[in-house]
């Protein structure tokens, strides 16, 4: 599990740039991270929110439970078809 924090600011992970704090955070980089993340916060029965870039986020209150930041990185094209490119794009894209 990657670094759990606790009363975060949002401020500078929303497009907003408004003031809100999370209960618990974590910046999840890999996928491991990620499930490890949902894994504990679904055992102790916090509410979870996935957060990327915050271009479509806007925050109205600080959230109770535990944020996890996509932090990894990647875009990969996988095929390629006449009328279509299909890509992955990691969470934090």
């Amino acid at each position: 599990m990657p670094t759990l924090q606790e009363n975060v600011s949002l401020k500078s992970f929303n497009t907003f740039v408004i003031e809100a704090r999370a209960r618990y955070f974590v910046q999840c980089a890999a996928t491991a991270e990620v499930k490890a993340a949902v894994d504990q916060a679904a055992g102790r029965g916090w509410p979870r929110l996935v957060l990327g870039g915050g271009s479509n986020l806007l925050l109205t209150r600080d959230f109770p439970g535990l944020v996890m930041h996509m932090a990894n990185r990647g875009i990969a094209l996988v095929e390629t078809r006449a009328d279509a490119f299909i890509v992955r794009a990691a969470g934090g894209a």
